[in-house]
């Protein structure tokens, strides 16, 4: 049986939203951004976060989380079809 697929597939989904959370970190305000670029683009530990930035890992995690939230809906408002698809093909 032939199963015709009508949109892009997962990984042009996956590609698309990785670049529009890429683009929405870098439009981040400080302090924001750089906790955001130090955990989600280079991977960084939190501790590691903390002891280069001289904050305390408290601060580390809260202001994270607060990017995170940030960016999630900031992608739903602007991108909810992007979503909606993503979120279908898994």
């Amino acid at each position: 049986m032939d199963i015709e697929v009508i949109g892009p597939s997962g990984e042009e989904l996956t590609n698309c939203l990785y670049e529009k959370t890429i683009k929405e970190i870098e439009s981040l305000e400080e302090p924001y951004r750089t906790v955001m670029v130090e955990r989600e683009i280079k991977q960084k530990r939190l501790q590691d976060i903390a002891a280069d930035l001289n904050w305390n890992l408290s601060t580390v995690k809260t202001r994270l989380r607060k990017a995170r939230k940030d960016i999630a809906k900031t992608l739903k408002e602007k991108h909810p079809e992007l979503l909606e698809a993503y979120y279908e093909e898994y």
